[in-house]
């Protein structure tokens, strides 16, 4: 099963790397990059089935040494209905 990609954009910085999962409320990103909590960010990437990528904004919730924890800001109901109907699960 493919691990969707995510760019995260950390001020003027992206990083480029997997979604280790993902939900309505946030995702938890792969990464030994220390990203400082509090911290905002937006997100690019793409699930199985959608046309164009989400863009989505968020803030560093909890990072560990195996990866970060995004918590969305905002979500659509058009995001959330995408997430229902995903296939991807880890």
């Amino acid at each position: 099963n493919m691990t969707p990609q995510i760019d995260v954009m950390i001020g003027d910085r992206v990083l480029q790397t997997n979604m280790k999962n993902i939900s309505a409320g946030g995702v938890l990103i792969q990464t030994r990059e220390k990203i400082e909590t509090g911290k905002n960010v937006k997100m690019v990437f793409s699930l199985p089935g959608t046309e164009k990528p989400l863009k989505l904004d968020g803030r560093v919730v909890r990072s560990t040494e195996n990866g970060v924890a995004v918590e969305f800001k905002e979500v659509s109901p058009y995001f959330t209905g995408i997430l229902d109907e995903s296939i991807w699960s880890d």
